[in-house]
């Protein structure tokens, strides 16, 4: 895990200051709703 946002309820919005990744690809899903997933392409 390279980093975890907290968890809320309900359609609240949050901003999060993530360090910089190195270069590479990186694949993410949410814990809460598992179905969502992604790729973060770092260049």
């Amino acid at each position: 895990m390279v980093w975890q946002g907290e968890i809320f309820n309900g359609t609240d919005t949050r901003t999060y200051d993530v360090p910089a990744l190195p270069a590479g690809t990186y694949g993410f899903s949410c814990t809460v709703h598992p179905n969502m997933t992604g790729t973060l392409t770092v260049k």
